[in-house]
């Protein structure tokens, strides 16, 4: 078996970017995010990297109740945080909960955090892998995906982000409900509403950097810029 590696949690801001209703705040020049949390359930994005401390924050990591990890091997929540307090892996005290080789599945994640109090969290991205930045570097499994946006999404249509995967469809979490937009839900929503599904902007601008979501892909793929032809190349007739 591979070893397990330990993972870092950093959080970004929540928000419906894909509906332009801006919750958080994120500064380019800083590097610093204002996550707003709400009493109950928060999708929030993870990075494996160092978090940095410099910040003041009303609501600290280990404010949260519990923390969930999806595991994309078993297909099942991993509670790795309760009551404020990291949970020991299943490879003890120096193990993880992802093996190394499952990591490029994790590097733009998200997990579910509880909080019992509604507040904001303030942190830095500074300092922060590039790796963990840049969703070109993003593999997707079948189905269901844990990401968040990063600041070279910004202002980008899907067809120059989805690389080789074909994205069925988007959620967003907030006010403890999803919303989902697909290729057929586009006219439901005023914001995207004459659009074609490749033309859609999830993040408009940098107040949508760290937006915590998930996305359908039809198959295993890889996220990437419309000029670099996706991580495969093409299937046999």
């Amino acid at each position: 078996m591979n070893r397990l590696i330990m993972i870092n949690i950093i959080f970004g801001i929540l928000l419906v970017g894909v509906l332009g209703i801006v919750m958080g705040a994120y500064n380019n020049t800083t590097e610093t995010i204002r996550i707003p949390i709400e009493k109950g359930w928060n999708l929030i994005p993870l990075s494996s990297g160092e978090l940095s401390k410099k910040v003041d924050s009303p609501i600290e990591i280990s404010d949260f109740k519990y923390i969930f990890l999806y595991d994309y091997g078993d297909e099942e929540y991993k509670l790795i945080q309760e009551d404020g307090e990291e949970v020991t892996p299943p490879g003890g005290v120096h193990g993880g909960w992802i093996e190394d080789n499952d990591m490029k599945y994790y590097l733009g994640g998200s997990v579910w955090a509880y909080s019992e109090n509604p507040g904001d969290m303030m942190l830095s991205w500074r300092g922060i892998n590039s790796l963990y930045k840049d969703y070109s570097n993003w593999e997707m499994v079948r189905g269901w995906n844990f990401m968040h946006v990063v600041p070279n999404m910004v202002s980008k249509q899907l067809s120059e982000i989805k690389g080789s995967c074909d994205i069925e469809k988007i959620a967003v979490w907030q006010h403890q409900d999803w919303t989902v937009v697909s290729p057929s839900t586009l006219g439901d929503h005023q914001d995207t509403a004459g659009l074609s599904w490749d033309e859609l902007v999830i993040a408009d601008t940098n107040l949508d950097v760290g937006l915590g979501m998930i996305i359908k892909v039809s198959s295993d793929c890889r996220l990437g810029s419309s000029g670099d032809g996706g991580s495969n190349p093409p299937s046999l007739p």
